[in-house]
């Protein structure tokens, strides 16, 4: 018996200690609101360069505004301005961060990262990730949709 139990442990060992040497290939990024660095074409670095800027919104949420090009065929025209909401990892501890889609069309993400996160995402999730809502263009907080009366436009 002695011999089974010790010829177990030393190929479970043989398993586990060549992967214990890979686990930092498995640890997510350190989550944090700093640009990433990542080089991009020179008329959306505005955008990919932004810090975001999180400040206290209540219930131990966070909100910020992020700025996009209405268009994104041509980012060096007219902006919208995209409303976040933040919900830090409950442990203190982030892996990173979830971004939660409302759905739609007309769903507000902040609206349920607010009022509904424990039905948008488990609590496993919640202490472990830090869960991003947000308002599509024209919903809730972020920039309206602006419609033409003239066809012709």
């Amino acid at each position: 018996m002695k011999k089974r139990s010790l010829t177990a442990i030393v190929a479970a060992l043989a398993l586990v200690l060549p992967l214990s040497a890979c686990s930092a290939w498995f640890e997510p990024p350190v989550a944090n609101s700093e640009p990433t660095g990542e080089e991009v074409a020179a008329e959306l670095e505005p955008y990919y360069s932004q810090v975001l800027e999180w400040t206290d919104c209540g219930n131990d949420m966070q909100c910020t505004m992020v700025e996009a090009p209405l268009s994104w065929a041509d980012p060096a025209g007219d902006t919208i301005n995209l409303s976040l909401v933040r919900q830090q990892a409950t442990s203190g501890n982030a892996m990173g961060s979830l971004l939660v889609n409302p759905g739609g069309p007309g769903g507000s993400g902040v609206d349920l990262i607010k009022d509904s996160i424990d039905y948008a995402t488990s609590e496993t999730l919640q202490q472990n990730f830090d869960i991003v809502g947000f308002d599509p263009r024209g919903v809730g907080e972020s920039t309206p949709v602006s419609c033409y009366d003239d066809p012709a436009q």
